[in-house]
């Protein structure tokens, strides 16, 4: 009765272990700055509770889709001074995506540029275009910080990151460690495995 109540317990261990895709993911749409959008000046830790803290050398502020806002909302974030944009993550992130541009119609360049702990480069990427562009990056190591390098006065839009999920086609597999509590549960399933295969050899 014992074996059995283990056995079970066990496999809803397994269950548990092959359904847990440890992820998390953020989009952050800068509509809430409001309405006085130009006059605004958000703070740098406005969305540390969605896991990214914009660096606070640089003095924020909003800026409004005014003609090319299809998909993109109403509002977006530049620095003052039209300078670099810069911020870290709060939470694991090995993907991230942004849409950079303007709404003056000339001709924009943006570098995205991301780091890890040690400030090593992860990966690099650029841009251009009359309107709004995306710039997105993928690593197989976490994302400590980026840099987005402007070359024509540009703000950006609907930040994405995430941390790609263990398992399928998942970037970060290969250097993925499991957790402990997550080695528990498959060390569980075995034994679980292990005694039903037990109770059903003939006696």
């Amino acid at each position: 009765m014992l074996n059995r109540l283990i056995a079970s317990l066990a496999l809803a261990a397994a269950s548990l272990v092959a359904v847990a895709t440890p992820a998390a993911a953020a989009t952050v749409t800068f509509e809430d700055l409001g309405i006085q959008s130009w006059f605004a000046t958000p703070t740098y830790d406005r969305y540390a509770s969605q896991g990214v803290v914009f660096s606070n050398n640089t003095r924020y502020q909003t800026y409004e889709h005014w003609f090319s806002n299809s998909g993109a909302g109403i509002y977006s974030l530049g620095s003052s001074g039209w300078g670099n944009i810069s911020g870290t993550f709060t939470t694991a992130v090995n993907s991230l995506s942004l849409w950079v541009g303007d709404e003056g119609g000339d001709f924009d360049r943006a570098t995205l540029n991301v780091y890890d702990s040690n400030n090593r480069l992860l990966a690099s990427t650029s841009g251009s275009g009359t309107s709004w562009f995306t710039l997105s990056v993928l690593t197989t190591t976490n994302i400590a910080r980026f840099e987005i390098v402007e070359q024509g006065m540009i703000a950006i839009d609907n930040l994405n990151f995430s941390q790609v999920s263990n398992g399928g086609n998942n970037a970060n597999a290969g250097n993925s460690v499991p957790e402990p509590g997550t080695l528990a549960l498959v060390g569980l399933a075995m034994v679980g495995v292990a005694l039903l295969r037990r109770g059903r050899q003939p006696r």
